[in-house]
C-alpha cells in the first residue's frame, strides 16, 4: 500500500502542477489580451480611431517564425507587395493575402491610402465576380485582378499629382513675368512646345486612368489607348529633357532667363526628364493590365 500511496501521491502533485501551469498561462494570456486592447484603446484615443497600428504593437509577434515559413513556401506572382501581377500568372498566387496579413502586421494601409485600400477590401468581399466556393486558384486569381486594377489607381493618383504640382511651381515663377514685353515669353523654342503637349497629354491621360479604374470592369480599349499615350509621352520627355541635352530647349531657357522664368524652365526640363521612366513603367503596366483584361482576364 505504500508505495500505492506514493504514487498516488505523485500523481497528485503531478496534477497540481499542471493546473498550477495551465492556470499561470492562461493569466498571462489574460494579461497579454488586456495589454493588446489597453495598447489598441490608448492609440486611438491619441490618434483616432481610423488610425493604422501594427498588430503585435509593444509585444512579441507569436506567430512570427510560422508566418515567415508560410511567406517563404506559399506561392506568390510578385516579390514587392506594391508590384502588379505579372501577365503569367502562376496557378495558385497567394500574394493577396500575403500583402493582406503583412500590412496588418506593419499597421500600414495595403495600397499605402487608407481610403482606397478600404474600398478595395470592400469590393472584394462584395463582388460578385469572385465565387468563393470555386477553387482556391480561381478566387484568388479574381482578388488579385482586383488588387491589380487599384494598386494602377493609386499609382495614377501619385503621378497626377507629381505633375499637377510641378505645374503649379512653374505656373508661378511665370505668373511674376506678366509685365515683360511679349517678345521674350514667345521666344519659346519648338523643343519647348513639344514638351507642354507632352505634359497636356500626360496628364490628361492620367485623368483618364483615374476615372477607368474606378471602374469595377474598366474598358481594356481605353486603357490601351492611355497607356500608349503615356509611352510617347515617356519618349518625349526622354528625348527633349534629359540632360538638357537639346540645345533647342537650352537656348529658350536662356532667352525667357531674363523674364525671370529661367529658374522653372530649368527645373521644370530637369524634372520632366527624371519622370520619363516612372511614366514609361506606368504605361507599360497599363498596357499589361488592359492586355490581361482583354484575354478575359
Amino acid at each position: 500500500e505504500a508505495p500505492a500511496g506514493r504514487l498516488r501521491g505523485a500523481q497528485n502533485r503531478l496534477n497540481a502542477l499542471k493546473t498550477t501551469a495551465a492556470t499561470a498561462a492562461a493569466t498571462a494570456a489574460t494579461a497579454d489580451f488586456w495589454k493588446a486592447v489597453r495598447t489598441d484603446a490608448e492609440h486611438a484615443k491619441a490618434e483616432g480611431v481610423d488610425a493604422p497600428l501594427s498588430l503585435w504593437a509593444g509585444q512579441t509577434d507569436p506567430f512570427a517564425r510560422l508566418w515567415s515559413d508560410i511567406k517563404r513556401s506559399a506561392p506568390q506572382n510578385r516579390a514587392d507587395p506594391l508590384d502588379a501581377p505579372t501577365p503569367s500568372a502562376q496557378p495558385e498566387d497567394w500574394s493577396f493575402w500575403i500583402d493582406w496579413y503583412q500590412s496588418l502586421l506593419d499597421g500600414k494601409p495595403m495600397l499605402g491610402d487608407g481610403e482606397r485600400t478600404l474600398e478595395m477590401l470592400t469590393e472584394i468581399v462584395t463582388s460578385d465576380e469572385i465565387a468563393w466556393e470555386a477553387d482556391p486558384a480561381e478566387v484568388n486569381h479574381r482578388i488579385n485582378l482586383i488588387q491589380w486594377r487599384y494598386q494602377l489607381l493609386v499609382r495614377a493618383e501619385g503621378l497626377r499629382e507629381t505633375f499637377v504640382n510641378a505645374e503649379k511651381k512653374t505656373a508661378s515663377r511665370e505668373h511674376r513675368s506678366h509685365n515683360q514685353p511679349p517678345e521674350m515669353i514667345e521666344a519659346e523654342a519648338e523643343s519647348v512646345r513639344v514638351v507642354s503637349q507632352a505634359l497636356n497629354d500626360t496628364v490628361e491621360a492620367l485623368d483618364e486612368a483615374i476615372e477607368e479604374l474606378q471602374e469595377t470592369k474598366p474598358d481594356p480599349s481605353r486603357l490601351q489607348r492611355i497607356g500608349q499615350t503615356l509611352l510617347s509621352a515617356a519618349l518625349v520627355f526622354g528625348k527633349y529633357c534629359v540632360g538638357l541635352g537639346d540645345v533647342a530647349l537650352k537656348k529658350a531657357a536662356e532667352e525667357l532667363g531674363s523674364t525671370g522664368t529661367k529658374w522653372a524652365i530649368r527645373a521644370g526640363v530637369a524634372f520632366y526628364g527624371l519622370q520619363a521612366e516612372p511614366v514609361r513603367n506606368f504605361g507599360q503596366q497599363i498596357l499589361d493590365f488592359a492586355q490581361r483584361l482583354s484575354s478575359g482576364g
